[in-house]
Parts: structure tokens; C-alpha cells; sequence
């Protein structure tokens, strides 16, 4: 097609582009406008199908517009086809340009202008540096050296295999693979967190911690029917599994931890309930709780009072009846300020495992009274498998922020769990996190080690004793009154101002023996007691309790003077707890 000496295109053009343009003619036309522009002397005029003459029947030098000899006529059919001829050695004026397979350029590709972007639905690889903002929607990785003092944005994982020295790193999802064994990853600014350490706000949410239950009882039952041991205690308002409270009106519920044991792998353990004694009450009522702390909720970085930042609550639950049932959460105010928000209706089949989920919103509505930077509760997360008619109304309006009011928790329950005898609750697998931006749906249950767990729960709950005989003397001193005081220094802080409990005989619970006596005297007890240490710098500063107090009543030495309390007895006397929770 060349007019250079060449019948065809030239050797070194390796394709022709056709552009084409038609036009439907109203009235006499001489002049034509041809949009996708065109190279003088590569253009061709139809009228009616008929090819014109360039020269005789048409002129067209400017590269944009033809203009005929004669004019054209109304309903003259108008065709003009320009052609370009595409030359590897200098493309850039072909316009847009598509690879279907591999693109290899063996020197250098430079590609400019501005908001010019490079897209792929695969990998790009860039064997070169790269000075200037590069985006990536995918994924990216650089073999070679990524230097530029502009910034690197991306929304997949970027793995660098050499040496990466870029002014700052914005990563919106992924991470950041290659600090390479062949290279060095560098950044001048730090990378932003993506989520916070334990992305779970609620603690021992899969139940696997249950220092209370499984220290001197073995109680657990297999919420599929079969109890694999006896003895579980009722009770209207006890923590089961560490973190997790029942409460309900009367002493009317078996409570234990409980075995899935029907295929959820996953979660091996539950918190489960089970109707001892029915009621039609109207105010009897069956619900599990667990506070979430102050200074975990202030740092997680929902903003409680900003409508766009969300929680997600998640959680498994089973029950031996079909029933539709709501949680709630309610902020630590109290009166007019105190808020609570309820979920959307859980529906529940009999005997299935259901996880359920719901987003929750900020509000302008809670104030810093109702989530204190302390250590008291911020949030409580309440899962309610039976209310009686007092506490629910069905014009209660589900999620949304409501100002508390214990006659108007939820809508009106169908079902009466707490008139089902034998009926059985369970759940596990619960979990609440910030939303990330854009997430709409709960992330997978958070695993955590059950260390990690353990040492967690045990800023709320402590359980010590020796078993068979056992213990280790203290050293205390006598106040004067026949008390002997000491101190023991607990290896995990808990939340202050723990309660001590001794659960063992005192009478039983070894002896005090008078060091000033020669030989040394063995003295019965007759009371112990346990409470948090001095109420200074480790509980007001450190908002910890770090040292607890031991107060043994018995013998009759002097006061100040050093005696021993020995551990003895029974396997059920040398046992105390410590109790922080809400």
C-alpha cells in the first residue's frame, strides 16, 4: 500500500490498521469531517458503494477532512476508509494498543504522559527500576531493584525479590511478602496496621479456657445428649468456661462446658446450659454474658461514637428446641445514658449448630461515660435464649442504638425455653471485631494458642491449690491478734480490685507453726482469708493487681513475731481463687 516504490506495504511494516467512517447524507455536502483523523494519501471515498478518484473526484491534505469535487446529494450514501500502517519500530501512532500473548521488549520501554497507567489482568514484570508512582491493583512483584522517593499503593500483596527503597508504602489489603532472602525491603515511612494484635474483642470465645469447671470437677457434658461426667451445679448467676456468665431468674439451670461432638472440628468445646426446673414466669428469663474492658474497647479502633465505624458480632449457637431469639450489647452508663443495641432476630433449628452475625454501628448517642478508658467493662455482650414477657415488647425497634429499658429489650420470644424441661442451650465460636472498610460479612473465628488464651482469662479469674497432702509453707508474721499476714506476688496481673475466696476446711488447711517457740509449736486454724494487695501504685497506676493478701486466724504467738503456715490435709482444703470479672 506504500507510495514509496513499494507494490504493498513496506518491509518493515509488519500490519495495517482500517479506520472507517459512513455517513448518512442530508442535503448537498461537499466537505467531510473523518473523526479518527488520517494520513494524506491512505484514504478512499465511496459514494454509493462507487470508489472515488482521489485528485479527480476528491481532494483530502489535511489529515482530518475530505472535501469533493462535486457535491454530494441528499440520501448519497458516504463511506470513508483511511488506513494506517503500523511500524514496530515507532507504534505511537497507532493509537490503542492490545497484546493478546507476550509482550518482550529486549531494550528500553518508556511509557509517559500524564494519569498514563499500565493494566493487566496478570502479572506484570518490570526488569528495570522504576522512578514514579506505581499502583497496583493485583498483585506485584519486582525482581529486580523498586527505587523511588514517590510512594508504591497497592490493594494486593507485593513481594520484592531484590532490593526496595521507595518513600512510602500504602498496602489497603495484602501484605507486603518479600523481606527476600536474596534482598533487602526498605521504607522511609512505617506501614499502617491492618487490624489490631488479637483482632477478637471478646476472650475465650471458643470456651477452650475453663479454669473454675475443670480444676477439682470434671464436668462436662455432650450437648449432642450423652453426659460424658455428673455433677454439674445449678445455679441463677455463675461464670462456667472463664470469661462467661448464666444468669437467670432462679437457681433453675445445669451449666457446664460442653462437647460439640457433632462434626464443628473447629470448636471442640462450648458454654452450655440445661432447664432443670421449668417456669412460666413472666419475668424468668436465661441469658450468657461476658464484659469486654474498657481500655481493650477504647484501643481496638472502633469509634463508638462515629455511625461509619462497625462492629461485627459473630457467634455459633444449638438448642434442643427450634426457637427465634437476640443478643444485645449495652454500653457501662447507667440512667438515660446507658444505650443498648439489639440484634436482629436469631433464628434457630432444633439440634443445629447456626452461626450467627450482625453489624453494629457507632452512634453519636454514647458518650465516653458509657466505653471508659479504664479498666471497667465498655461493652457487654449479652446472648439472650429466653426472655419472659416483662422484658420484651414487639414495638422494640432491632438494630439500632435504644436507651435502656428492662421492659423493652427485644420483641416478644415465640417459644418458652424456661418451661421446657430438660431443654439445652449452647454456643461457641463467638466473636466481635472492628470492621475493616468495606467489610460487610465476619471474618473466620480467630484462633488463638491456648497459652495465649489462658494467660488472658487470668486477669479475671485465678485458681490455686495443691492436691494430695501437698503444699508449700509461707512465711507470714503475726499482727497481734493471733492473724498471721503474708503476701504472695501473682505471676499475671489481674484487673483491679480482685476478690479472694478460700474454698477449701480452714480447720483443715495445715497448720501455724510458732518460729519463736523452741521447739516450734503446730497451731489449728480457725479462719483464712484472701483479698487484693494495698491499694497503691500496682492497682491505682498500673491498673493491675499484682500482690494479694493472705490473713490466717489461729495460734497465739507474738506480735510481729514470724510464723509458719504449712500446708496440709485433704485434696479438697488446699484450694482459692481470685475473682475480677463483672
Amino acid at each position: 500500500m506504500s507510495k514509496s516504490g513499494y507494490i504493498g506495504r513496506k518491509p518493515d511494516d509488519s500490519s495495517v490498521v482500517i479506520a472507517r467512517q459512513q455517513y448518512s447524507n442530508t442535503g448537498v455536502v461537499t466537505t467531510f469531517t473523518f473523526t479518527a483523523g488520517y494520513t494524506p494519501g491512505y484514504i478512499d471515498a465511496y459514494i454509493n458503494g462507487v470508489r472515488q478518484l482521489e485528485g479527480e473526484d476528491y481532494y483530502a491534505t489535511d489529515g482530518t477532512t475530505l472535501t469533493f469535487n462535486d457535491a454530494t446529494q441528499d440520501a448519497d450514501a458516504i463511506e470513508l476508509v483511511a488506513y494506517k500502517a503500523y511500524d514496530v519500530v515507532a507504534p505511537s501512532s497507532v493509537g490503542n494498543f492490545t497484546v493478546g500473548g507476550n509482550l518482550t521488549v529486549t531494550q528500553k520501554a518508556t511509557i509517559s504522559g500524564a494519569g498514563t497507567t499500565i493494566e493487566s489482568t496478570g502479572d506484570v514484570g518490570i526488569g528495570g527500576s522504576v522512578i514514579s508512582d506505581v499502583t497496583v491493583v493485583g498483585n506485584a512483584r519486582v525482581v529486580g531493584t523498586l527505587t523511588g522517593n514517590q510512594s508504591l499503593v497497592a490493594d494486593g500483596n507485593v513481594n520484592v525479590g531484590g532490593i526496595g527503597t521507595i518513600g512510602s508504602v500504602t498496602i489497603n489489603s495484602g501484605a507486603i511478602a518479600g523481606v527476600s532472602t536474596i534482598g533487602i525491603t526498605s521504607s522511609f515511612s512505617s506501614l499502617p496496621a491492618t487490624e489490631p494484635l488479637f483482632r477478637n474483642l471478646l476472650i475465650n470465645g471458643a470456651s477452650q479456657v475453663n479454669q473454675r469447671w475443670g480444676f477439682y470437677k470434671t464436668d462436662i457434658v455432650d450437648v449432642d445428649g450423652a453426659a460424658n461426667a455428673s455433677g454439674v451445679s445449678t445455679n441463677s448467676n455463675a461464670f462456667i468456661t472463664d470469661r462467661w456468665c448464666l444468669q437467670s431468674d432462679t437457681a433453675a439451670s445445669v451449666i457446664g462446658i460442653g462437647s460439640t461432638a457433632n462434626g464443628m472440628k473447629q470448636f471442640p468445646n462450648s458454654t452450655w446450659s440445661q432447664v432443670e426446673t421449668v417456669s412460666s414466669a413472666t419475668n424468668s428469663y436465661i441469658q450468657f454474658y461476658q464484659g469486654i474492658e474498657g481500655f481493650n474497647l477504647v484501643n481496638s479502633s472502633w469509634e463508638y461514637d462515629n455511625p461509619n465505624s462497625k462492629l461485627i458480632v459473630s457467634f455459633y449457637s444449638r438448642s434442643s428446641i427450634a426457637c427465634t431469639f437476640y443478643s444485645t450489647l449495652s454500653t457501662n452508663s447507667t440512667g438515660a445514658a446507658r444505650r443498648t443495641y439489639t440484634s436482629p432476630a436469631h433464628v434457630q433449628a432444633a439440634d443445629t449448630w447456626t452461626r450467627h452475625s450482625y453489624i453494629v454501628p457507632g452512634s453519636t448517642t454514647i458518650t465516653s461515660a458509657g466505653v471508659p478508658n479504664d479498666q471497667n467493662f465498655g461493652l457487654k455482650l449479652i446472648i439472650r435464649p429466653h426472655m419472659g414477657s416483662s422484658f420484651t415488647d414487639n414495638g422494640v425497634t432491632v438494630e439500632t442504638w435504644n436507651q435502656h429499658n428492662n421492659s423493652t429489650i427485644a420483641p416478644n420470644y415465640v417459644q418458652d425455653m424456661r418451661n421446657t424441661a430438660g431443654a439445652t442451650f449452647a454456643f461457641t465460636g463467638c466473636q466481635i471485631e472492628v470492621a475493616q472498610p468495606g467489610q460487610t460479612q465476619p471474618s473466620t473465628y480467630e484462633h488463638l494458642p491456648y497459652d495465649v488464651e489462658l494467660m488472658r482469662c487470668k486477669r479475671y479469674y485465678q485458681k490455686f491449690g495443691f492436691a494430695a497432702y501437698g503444699g508449700v509453707p509461707s512465711v507470714l508474721r503475726n499482727n497481734g491478734s493471733n492473724v498471721a499476714e503474708g503476701a504472695q506476688v501473682l505471676g499475671v496481673p489481674m484487673k483491679p480490685s480482685p476478690t479472694g475466696t478460700w474454698l477449701g476446711i480452714p480447720g483443715n488447711s495445715g497448720s501455724l507453726w510458732d518460729l519463736t517457740a523452741s521447739p516450734p509449736v503446730a497451731q489449728s486454724l480457725s479462719a483464712i482469708s484472701i483479698t487484693a494487695g494495698d491499694t497503691g501504685d500496682q492497682q491505682t497506676v498500673m491498673q493491675s493487681c499484682t500482690v494479694y493478701d493472705f490473713k490466717v486466724s489461729g495460734g497465739s504467738a507474738g506480735t510481729n513475731d514470724p510464723v509458719v503456715w504449712t500446708l496440709a490435709g485433704g485434696s479438697q482444703d488446699n484450694r482459692w481463687e481470685l475473682e475480677s470479672e463483672y
